[in-house]
């Protein structure tokens, strides 16, 4: 019985990429704010566009495959936003203790 009050595979699929990139978004908007860097807005939306087709249209897709595909691309979209605004902390003032 107590089955039944689990979240299926997609809305747990759904629930948990908006949790994951709505903190990676918050973190990326805060780089955003120190370092103005257009580059880390584009690469954090695509990632995003692609992590919430995943989530919200994977089942239209061909294959469960082409699904984490997609999803993965995004993931990468997003790292690599967070590694630029990584290294513009690293070459910037924001990462030593003051």
């Amino acid at each position: 019985v107590s089955a039944h009050f689990l979240p299926s595979e997609e809305k747990t699929h759904r629930t948990l990429a908006v949790a994951i990139a709505a903190l990676g978004a918050i973190a990326l908007v805060r780089g955003f704010r120190r370092h103005r860097s257009s580059r880390v807005l584009v690469l954090m939306a695509v990632g995003l566009v692609f992590i919430f087709g995943g989530a919200f249209w994977g089942d239209r897709l061909p294959s469960h495959a082409a699904e984490v595909l997609i999803t993965l691309v995004g993931s990468g979209f997003m790292i690599a936003a967070h590694r630029m605004n990584h290294t513009f902390c690293r070459d910037c003032s924001c990462s030593r203790a003051e």
